[in-house]
């Protein structure tokens, strides 16, 4: 079942946790050079450039999730011809994930 995203939650997603658990981190998936640029260019634009982008590589695929978001930056690579997006993020509150989505909507 899908749950609304409680924006006045100080806690993990969907009451998971206490508090928010996870690198402040966004790792993209599938995402072409100019789609990454462009979500990089709106997480400055919003002034939360705190929260640390990734893009996935061939690499990370094969790693858990926690070990691909505390990655270091590793360099672009072009995702596999027709590898479906997908967005992970970590370390926010419900409010910062509502507004990441919104902002790139």
């Amino acid at each position: 079942d899908m749950v609304q995203i409680d924006t006045e939650s100080s806690g993990g997603l969907g009451g998971t946790s206490e508090e928010v658990f996870g690198p402040l981190a966004v790792l993209l998936v599938g995402f072409l050079p100019q789609e990454y640029e462009a979500f990089r260019a709106m997480v400055n634009d919003i002034e939360a450039d705190m929260v640390k982008v990734v893009p996935c590589t061939k690499a990370l695929l094969d790693c858990t999730l926690e070990q691909a978001l505390a990655a270091d930056y590793p360099q672009y690579e072009q995702p596999a011809l027709g590898q479906r997006r997908a967005l992970f993020m970590s370390g926010m509150f419900g409010s910062e994930v509502v507004e990441l989505i919104s902002a790139y909507k």
